[in-house]
Formats: C-alpha cells, sequence, structure tokens
C-alpha cells in the first residue's frame, strides 16, 4: 500500500482543528464538560490528529 503523502495528513490536521474549533465555539468549561456530544466530537478529532502525526 503507497504511503499518503505528508500534505494529506497535514490537511487532516488542519480539518480537525477546525472540527475542534468548531464543536467548542461559544461554550465555557462548564458546559463542554456537561454536553457528551460535545466532548465525544472533540475527543475524536485529537484522536485524528494524533493518528496523523504518528504517520
Amino acid at each position: 500500500m503507497p504511503q499518503r503523502d505528508v500534505r494529506a495528513y497535514l490537511e487532516d490536521i488542519q480539518n480537525s482543528i477546525r472540527e475542534i474549533e468548531m464543536s467548542a465555539a461559544g461554550l465555557d468549561l462548564e458546559t463542554y464538560q456537561s454536553v457528551r456530544q460535545v466532548r465525544s466530537a472533540v475527543e475524536r478529532e485529537f484522536m485524528i490528529i494524533g493518528e496523523a502525526l504518528r504517520q
């Protein structure tokens, strides 16, 4: 299987950062902590970032 171009991983990271920003926009810490869907979405994006960095 051919390895992806490093730019593809960087694009994945940028997309995940945007998603995190949109998911957490306007939320204070208490609200963020109390809304499981938001936390799950943000955590998933961090997992994507971590995997891209690992590659």
